[in-house]
């Protein structure tokens, strides 16, 4: 939180309203992209509400497709390791077992 106040930016109490406080590198990170986007074309910048919104809904959205693309692999190789498994004999069954651990 200290680094928004530090950048100089005006109107940082939208970051503090949308994000909760665990959220605070993505804040510095949103805080800082305007400071450099200011810096660079000169023009007067504020902390967008909307900007910092979308921001978090991506960050948010892109880690809840990754947990669910990873589930869904891990339920793909389990269904398929199951099945394997199931064709072989019990007695070579524990062969496999142990190679695979």
């Amino acid at each position: 939180m200290p680094t928004v106040l530090v950048l100089g930016e005006k109107n940082c109490v939208d970051f503090l309203r949308i994000f909760p406080f665990r959220c605070a590198p993505v804040i510095v990170l949103a805080a800082r992209f305007t400071f450099t986007f200011t810096q660079f074309f000169g023009l007067q910048l504020r902390c967008s509400a909307t900007l910092v919104s979308m921001l978090y809904s991506l960050v948010r959205g892109y880690t809840l497709l990754v947990l669910y693309f990873m589930s869904q692999s891990l339920s793909f190789v389990l269904y398929y390791w199951t099945a394997f498994i199931s064709t072989y004999p019990p007695r070579s069954r524990r062969s496999i077992v142990g190679a695979a651990v």
